[in-house]
């Protein structure tokens, strides 16, 4: 079950994931943000309760920072 608070929090990296989607550089990615987004789009639907709900932030905020390191040192 999840608390509004993580609802809350998956929402928003869900929007930051769908950016970051849109402006990845390269293919590979572009089709990693797409993944995530997609999973996440899917548990917060209630289709895919698979993963505890910290995992599902964990992941989606891992992926970012990698991100965001990976452009900064660009």
């Amino acid at each position: 079950m999840m608390t509004l608070e993580q609802r809350a929090r998956l929402e928003h990296l869900l929007g930051r994931m769908r950016k970051v989607a849109q402006r990845r550089r390269t293919p590979i990615e572009r089709s990693e943000a797409a993944i995530i987004v997609a999973f996440l789009t899917s548990f917060l639907e209630g289709r895919d309760t698979s993963r505890p709900v910290a995992q599902w932030i964990s992941m989606a905020e891992q992926a970012l920072d990698d991100w965001d390191a990976t452009a900064e040192g660009a």
